[in-house]
């Protein structure tokens, strides 16, 4: 059961190149990669559900 403020860990699979591009653009925003990895899965997700409302208006 996962409870309010506490977190699970996900793991992925992703190629060097894409690491270092990661962690350059978290750098960049003064962020840990983990930090700018959930803020961009949020922002994706968030974009999807706006997208779904506009297709069902």
């Amino acid at each position: 059961m996962h409870k309010e403020g506490l977190s699970e860990r996900l793991r992925i699979r992703i190629t060097p190149a894409l690491k270092e591009r990661l962690e350059r653009r978290a750098e960049r925003n003064e962020r840990s990669v983990s930090e700018y990895v959930r803020h961009a899965l949020q922002e994706k997700i968030n974009d999807e559900i706006l997208s779904d409302i506009d297709r069902k208006l």
